[in-house]
């Protein structure tokens, strides 16, 4: 299922899902590492998908119920700070909180940034 948040859905449809199903099979190996703790529900119960198209972006990871997407920073996101600005108020205006967390955040410290996507569901913290 795709969740549609454009009048458009022909635009939609052309090169957001397919570019969508090549990122999900080339997944880096942190955004590996995060989907393991979020596949399946694992993390508080919520339903993650990785790779989703919405607009004409593609979010690295989507929860619609906390309408909340969680994107992982590589050394290339350092050049594309007006890019991503324009992504996070594209987001913003529908309504779709973005949190955004360094490769290097992500593997040294999981614990962490499973806490902070915690926070920003409003969800308890692990003890």
């Amino acid at each position: 299922m795709i969740i549609v948040f454009m009048e458009n859905h022909e635009k939609i449809i052309g090169g957001s899902v397919g570019k969508a199903r090549y990122l999900r099979k080339v997944m880096t190996p942190t955004e590996r590492k995060l989907w393991l703790k979020l596949r399946d529900r694992r993390f508080h119960g919520l339903k993650f998908r990785r790779q989703v198209p919405i607009g004409h972006y593609c979010a690295d990871f989507f929860c619609a119920e906390k309408r909340l997407i969680v994107e992982i920073d590589g050394g290339v996101h350092a050049f594309k700070i007006e890019k991503d600005s324009l992504r996070g108020i594209y987001f913003m205006e529908k309504g779709i909180t973005v949190i955004r967390f360094t490769n290097v955040q992500v593997r040294s410290n999981l614990e962490w940034v499973l806490e902070e996507m915690a926070r920003a569901c409003g969800l308890p913290l692990f003890s």
